[in-house]
């Protein structure tokens, strides 16, 4: 760090108040202070921001116990020139062992004080007077909570005659980064063991907010494999007043199917319950192709990978198969990716009539959807 340049201090403490004390206490002198309450987020943060300094507990509760070791490892790999201090309520030499063999600069006991923690730190003084930011990542309790999940919807548009088949659900969460991002929001839930609770969270607010919209169309909602048979359906739809039938369960690409015999299952439950069933990215590497001719899925989509490779011979190709096997199986094909005019007449072009991408608009607040409807620039082209 140059001597001009300010510390990016991380904290990293599963007690709030221990962990938001300290950091309104180093914001000082205009200090950026990240505050994560566990080692995933940490780590999440280590690898997104420019750390230069990590103040750190090394037990944590309950399943966690001592994750604060094997940080100390992944600060080292990631952040090498960051100076690291461990802090612990246990008073034991194995702490300061374990710490001094993965390059801690300083060990220090619960509580300490502020001049204590600077100290240990060996944090630069600011001649300014600014206050620093916190960036907090919220835990993954605050997260599967619900409250700040925001779901945004892109249209799913007919390529002939511009009409709006329905708008896939696409979650974004009020955090700072790299929780802000669905995959920096979905690694962190599947490592901390949370990713069914953070499907139903994202479920129940995308169904919520997406009231207005379905009068103009079905609602493709995301579901990762391993809560497909474990969200409650029914229950949510009622809660909301949802009609099953204009919603559309769309089988993510995070996940490959472990289990396909519970897969289908569940899915059967699903149409029992009156929704439709989607299963996204096919072509991708977990794209399920013996299960896809099992279930007979009514929407097949195909990634934005696939949408770029549009106009290469290799592409339109792949697409076409893709097309054709949609046919066989009695699936509607929707093709994703689609960011220019250029790809929209291609996709034409190749008999495609379903698409979904930038050219036909980006995923926003359902309020902005639901007002009139305007003649959109792909129509030109229609």
């Amino acid at each position: 760090m140059s001597p001009t340049s300010q510390p990016i201090i991380l904290i990293v403490d599963d007690h709030p108040e221990i962990a938001d004390g300290i950091a309104e206490a180093l914001q000082q002198h205009g200090r950026t202070v990240i505050v994560a309450y566990d080692p995933v987020a940490a780590e999440l943060a280590l690898r997104h921001y420019p750390v230069t300094h990590m103040l750190s507990d090394i037990h944590f509760s309950e399943r966690l116990d001592f994750a604060g070791v094997q940080l100390l490892d992944i600060v080292r790999k990631l952040r090498p020139e960051a100076r690291v201090v461990v802090m612990s309520g246990i008073s034991a030499e194995a702490v300061r062992s374990a710490a001094a063999s993965r390059g801690v600069n300083a060990v220090i006991e619960k509580p300490s004080s502020l001049v204590e923690i600077e100290a240990a730190l060996m944090l630069p003084r600011s001649t300014g007077q600014a206050t620093g930011t916190p960036i907090r990542l919220p835990p993954i309790d605050e997260l599967v909570e619900g409250s700040l999940l925001l779901p945004l919807f892109q249209p799913i548009v007919h390529l002939g005659s511009g009409r709006v088949l329905g708008f896939e659900a696409l979650i974004r969460a009020a955090a700072p980064a790299p929780l802000a991002t669905p995959d920096g929001l979905f690694e962190y839930a599947t490592r901390m063991g949370r990713i069914v609770e953070l499907n139903a969270a994202c479920v129940a607010v995308s169904l919520r907010e997406a009231a207005p919209l379905l009068p103009r169309g079905r609602i493709f909602l995301n579901v990762d494999a391993p809560a497909l048979g474990r969200i409650h359906f029914r229950a949510l739809l009622r809660e909301n007043r949802v009609d099953p039938s204009r919603v559309v369960i769309e089988l993510s690409e995070a996940f490959a199917v472990a289990d396909e015999v519970q897969a289908i299952a569940a899915i059967r439950e699903l149409r029992a319950c009156g929704m439709s069933v989607a299963f996204d990215d096919a072509g991708d590497a977990h794209s399920h192709f013996p299960l896809l001719a099992q279930v007979r899925p009514e929407f097949m989509k195909a990634s934005n990978r696939v949408g770029a490779l549009l106009g290469t011979a290799n592409g339109d190709a792949l697409v076409t198969g893709l097309l054709a096997f949609a046919k066989e199986l009695g699936s509607t094909f929707i093709l994703e990716g689609l960011e220019t005019p250029e790809a929209a007449a291609r996709a034409r072009t190749l008999g495609i009539e379903m698409a979904q991408g930038y050219w036909f608009g980006r995923p926003v607040a359902a309020a902005v959807h639901a007002g009139p409807p305007q003649r959109t620039a792909f129509m030109a082209t229609a």
